[in-house]
């Protein structure tokens, strides 16, 4: 009679065959390349929270916007026609968010650079998550993870005090909701909040994931709820709207959008997609092949609209001082098309060679990253910005810094002008210069700080600069910075 107990050899065949199918070369290439993602990531971030200076021009305006906001000024001023000469770009979530921390704990990057970090990897999660959802395919979701980690405009933006971070968390937050979750009674309206607060944190975001929403739940609740539900989205965002209307007396939109209408290079965008190309050429493959391949897919409804949106959003890199935060949508859209088309390839022998290829993919973006950013292992502070710090706080008086305008906050100074952003609404023809060289002629700032040589075309106006060499002589040079000071 045979014994129907399992073989003491079993657990050892089932062990061999695990070994074999995690050495497995796709398999072993791509689990090496994730952790090596995982790692040059976290080192990036944590290099990025502990340092104690400014790493991006950005960063400096919205933590002085998030202590002006603390204590009570209004950031959208509607005359620009006197000092402080400052732009707030953005709509408030971000910086309102950093207020309060302002107060309890002083100026500093920190918080603000956590705040996006969260949010970027609230994105990667929820976009891993719901291309699993809609897959069932752990491979797929895992693949669109790893190749958003390892991608360098996510690995240098993730960590940065700006907006783009939350923005795409809570966007992707909304899309997960709905898409996860879509018989829960607050699955709509949650989403809708939180699709509204990506707007009210990047108004840029309007469009990717708003879209995609409507398409999802005009597929599969019918045309009727999805003009419904974009109507209460488009009615609570009026609301909002005007509460910031009355608010700011009207200022937010000066701000908001007739600040941002800088010249546009068709030259920036060709060589934007030049650079994408050479980084990452299996993604963008999969991200063209999709449209077409996925179609029979329940994720083909939500990459493709979304895939559309971001495109079009990522077509503004082309605006001067623009950088590649602008992409980052696109980066999340060209992911979860890659990893929907492993999904799509199901014979083992295919998925094999796709964990190869994902591998390989991930390993030559994370070559790019180090190779373009040597130092992201560990950031050193430059001479230049202690010293510079230190000359700031001790000089009495108003301080005007282009480059280096962060550390005006950490010293206890507030940014009296915005070098870029006001140089760039003067040669629009969007405020008069008049008022800040007046300021400049009567000597109302103790020292001004440009770094060498200046940038006519960027950061200064031919007038400013001439004002400054009436009014002001050099005085002395920190690294690349020359400091001028009022003349006799």
């Amino acid at each position: 009679m045979q014994s129907t107990q399992p073989s003491a050899s079993a657990p050892r065949i089932a062990t061999r065959r695990m070994a074999a199918s995690l050495v497995a070369p796709g398999q072993a290439v791509l689990v090496l390349t994730l952790i090596w993602a995982v790692t040059t990531f976290t080192l990036r971030a944590w290099s990025a929270i502990s340092y104690p200076y400014q790493l991006d021009y950005g960063e400096g305006p919205l933590l002085d916007q998030a202590l002006r906001l603390a204590h009570g000024e209004n950031i959208y001023r509607p005359d620009l026609s006197t000092a402080p000469f400052v732009l707030s770009n953005y709509p408030p979530l971000y910086v309102l968010l950093q207020a309060p921390l302002t107060l309890l704990v002083g100026p500093a990057f920190w918080y603000g650079r956590l705040l996006s970090l969260g949010g970027t990897l609230l994105a990667i999660g929820c976009a891993a998550a719901t291309l699993h959802h809609l897959t069932r395919d752990r491979l797929a979701a895992l693949i669109s993870a790893g190749l958003l980690l390892a991608m360098p405009y996510v690995l240098h933006w993730a960590p940065l005090a700006r907006v783009d971070g939350l923005a795409l968390g809570l966007s992707w937050a909304g899309l997960w909701l709905l898409v996860c979750h879509p018989t829960r009674r607050w699955s709509a309206p949650g989403a809708g909040g939180l699709l509204l607060a990506a707007i009210l944190t990047r108004q840029s975001y309007a469009l990717a994931a708003p879209l995609t929403a409507l398409v999802w739940r005009w597929h599969h609740e019918g045309r009727r709820r999805a003009l419904g539900w974009l109507a209460g989205v488009l009615a609570a965002g009026g609301v909002v709207a005007l509460g910031l209307h009355l608010l700011t007396d009207g200022g937010i939109w000066r701000h908001t959008i007739g600040g941002n209408l800088n010249e546009f290079h068709l030259r920036t965008v060709g060589w934007m997609a030049r650079s994408t190309a050479q980084q990452m050429p299996l993604v963008i493959i999969a991200a063209l092949l999709y449209p077409t391949l996925g179609r029979q897919q329940p994720a083909w409804r939500l990459i493709t609209p979304y895939l559309l949106g971001a495109t079009l959003s990522a077509l503004t890199v082309g605006k001067i001082g623009s950088s590649v935060n602008y992409l980052l949508e696109l980066m999340v859209a060209m992911s979860l098309a890659a990893g929907a088309l492993v999904a799509e390839l199901r014979h083992p022998r295919h998925r094999r060679w796709a964990a190869l290829l994902a591998g390989a993919q991930i390993a030559l973006l994370l070559v790019w990253f180090t190779t373009i950013y040597p130092w992201y292992h560990r950031i050193t502070p430059p001479p230049a910005s202690a010293e510079l710090l230190t000359a700031i706080v001790h000089t009495d008086g108003a301080v005007i810094i282009d480059d280096y305008m962060g550390l005006l906050p950490l010293a206890g100074k507030r940014i009296q002008f915005q070098p870029f952003e006001l140089t760039q609404l003067a040669r629009s023809g969007g405020w008069d210069q008049r008022p800040f060289l007046d300021q400049i002629e009567r000597r109302a700032y103790a020292a001004i700080m440009i770094t060498q040589p200046p940038s006519v075309h960027i950061g200064w106006t031919p007038e400013m600069l001439a004002a400054i060499a009436r009014a002001y002589g050099p005085a002395e040079r920190i690294g690349p910075v020359q400091v001028y000071r009022p003349r006799p």
